[in-house]
């Protein structure tokens, strides 16, 4: 018994002993006298920030462009009132939750581009979901505004008046213009669908800030699920993609669209087409076919650039999660040679690892609560980086990690702007290092 408390107190003691001599890892805000300076490693007078290819989703660290939510509200057309053409009170609050489920659904699985045939074109994620919005002084509010307008309800694409660009309905009865993206439903006239030689179909016109969205009800189907209840059906996915995607900045893939990765082909949309080889046609959104499921990187670029920069109209119709810090939310930087030449809005810390090393060369906001950790063997370069918080709130501030003999470092290029923090970061000038 002797032995064994003997041996006991031997194991407390080495215990003891090794947790005295192990390097204790201490945490403080950076000051200025601990930045290094260096000279820019680039001469490059391009401004890396106003490229919009820096704006799509990593295909190796797709968290690092977070989730934009778009809020969205519908604007019905009725002929008259309870109006047997167009989509009744009682259809459209489940027609509309089902589309952007749908809708929704599309948007989390980007397919790989069918052309040109053999691509290798990267199937990025398009890190962007629609949202219905909801008035929040108004606890009623389902998102869906109904408007009666005679001649405002139908669409006639031979009309010069009441045609794609005709914006009356949107002007006259949207409503909180300022904050969503407005979904106005037309349908084409009842007496249009009668005359054999007008073409009734499904169609749309997307605009910065709305889209016109035609034949929901002329193309409305009821499913009977097995529990008996009805499932409205006849959704127009395809459509509230591609024109949404000219609402956030997109141009159809044969007119110029400044996207070198868009699938050039000769008239090729549709299966049936002469000219589809063997078949294969384009299932690009920005092109006229009946998939519309694949983006390409240039094409998210353009997207998530509109979203990130401050004074876009796209802009304004997202919802701004980055105001409200969420750790789990926080970003791991694992690599050695992480660049963000983006602008980023975070909901979470940066913790760059050991052995890790992040350059930021663009505007990066971080939520109230929100750091900026460097650990011992990690790296954070500023490279004329903007670090704020855009919700009139503070950041807490750039924290470097250390112990007895290592600790984070933070080296400057270009001198960054660095406000609305808690803990400034005072930078001392290149000549006093």
């Amino acid at each position: 018994m002797k032995a064994d408390k003997k041996l006991l107190t031997v194991a407390l003691f080495g215990l003891m002993f090794m947790v005295a001599c192990s390097a204790k890892t201490w945490q403080a805000f950076i000051s200025g006298p601990e930045a290094v300076y260096l000279e820019p490693i680039e001469t490059s007078k391009t401004n890396l920030c106003n490229q919009t290819i820096n704006y799509a989703p990593s295909q190796y660290y797709p968290e690092h462009t977070p989730m934009r939510f778009i809020r969205v509200r519908f604007l019905i057309m009725q002929g008259i009132a309870n109006d047997p053409n167009t989509l009744s009170e009682e259809e459209a609050p489940a027609y509309v939750k089902r589309l952007l489920e749908l809708v929704n659904e599309r948007l989390s699985v980007n397919a790989p581009m069918t052309l040109p045939v053999g691509n290798e074109t990267p199937a990025l994620p398009t890190s962007y979901r629609f949202e219905l919005h909801h008035d929040p002084a108004n606890l009623d509010d389902i998102g869906i505004d109904f408007a009666t307008d005679s001649l405002l309800a139908y669409f006639d694409i031979k009309s010069g008046v009441s045609g794609s660009y005709d914006k009356r309905a949107y002007e006259k009865y949207a409503k909180h213009k300022d904050e969503v993206l407005t979904m106005v439903m037309q349908e084409h006239h009842p007496d249009s669908i009668k005359s054999p030689t007008y073409s009734a179909k499904s169609t749309g016109t997307g605009f910065t800030n709305w889209v016109k969205v035609v034949g929901a009800k002329q193309f409305l189907e009821t499913k009977i699920l097995p529990d008996g209840t009805k499932e409205v059906t006849g959704h127009r996915m395809g459509i509230i993609l591609h024109e949404t995607g000219h609402s956030f900045g997109l141009m159809h893939t044969w007119a110029g669209d400044n996207c070198d990765d868009t699938p050039d082909n000769p008239n090729c949309w549709d299966r049936n087409s002469e000219k589809c080889p063997d078949g294969i046609y384009s299932n690009n959104v920005m092109d006229y076919n009946n998939r519309q499921n694949s983006f390409t990187p240039c094409q998210l670029g353009i997207i998530h650039f509109n979203f990130s920069t401050l004074g876009r109209a796209q802009r304004k119709y997202l919802v701004p999660v980055w105001c409200e810090y969420k750790k789990e939310a926080s970003m791991a930087i694992t690599s050695s040679a992480e660049v963000w030449s983006g602008a980023k809005d975070l909901e979470g810390d940066i913790i760059i690892q050991n052995g890790a090393t992040l350059t930021i060369k663009c505007r990066v906001s971080l939520p109230k609560g929100a750091k900026i950790i460097i650990k011992p063997k990690g790296t954070l370069i500023l490279d004329g980086a903007h670090l704020t918080n855009l919700c009139n709130q503070n950041w807490e501030g750039i924290e470097v990690w250390g112990n007895k003999t290592e600790r984070g470092s933070l080296i400057i290029y270009e001198k960054p702007t660095i406000d609305h923090v808690a803990n400034p970061v005072m930078l001392p000038g290149p000549a006093a290092q």
